[in-house]
């Protein structure tokens, strides 16, 4: 597996760690509702995902949040940069920055890489959501995030359960 300590992952390092489940398939389909404008980079724009599918020979076939956190656990943004195929313009954004949270879009990143110049790239767009899927991928998204919290606290407990106060008669 490769490094998974970033909070913002590019697309092209998002395929790769997802290798594993995407064998077979054409495309993942990222959803999501938020995201932002990156302060640092121009063009560059972050978003949150709330679930994907992966799609290939007809076959549909959804994967979860969780699923996806095994394999980057500290993400919490796809980034990448704006250009023709990847616009963002629909909405307008808070003073914040964040985008109303209020439409579903679909991130559709083509699996098989791509090459021009030797720079290796993964095709993508952006495309609208259908908006009926939005509070089940909304719903589906809350119960991994509670799993992932839940198995975080187990893991905790387990760390200290062997741990005991010493005897006060010791001292």
């Amino acid at each position: 597996m490769s490094d998974t300590s970033e909070k913002f992952v590019a697309v092209n390092k998002f395929c790769d760690s997802i290798k594993e489940i995407t064998e077979g398939h054409k495309s993942i389909t990222v959803y999501f509702i938020n995201y932002n404008r990156s302060k640092y980079y121009d063009n560059q724009i972050n978003i949150e995902p709330i679930g994907y599918v992966l799609n290939g020979e007809g076959v549909n076939k959804f994967v979860s949040y969780y699923e996806i956190h095994k394999f980057l656990p500290l993400m919490k943004f796809i980034k990448f940069t704006e250009n023709k195929n990847r616009k963002l313009t629909e909405r307008t954004e808070s003073p914040q920055g964040k985008a109303q949270q209020n439409k579903l879009y679909r991130l559709v990143i083509m699996l098989e890489e791509s090459k021009t110049h030797d720079i290796v790239y993964h095709n993508s767009k952006i495309l609208d959501g259908n908006e009926k899927l939005t509070e089940k991928l909304l719903q589906n998204f809350k119960e991994d995030r509670n799993r992932i919290v839940d198995e975080q606290i187990n893991m905790i407990e387990e760390e200290f359960g062997d741990i005991t106060e010493i005897d006060p008669e010791c001292l």
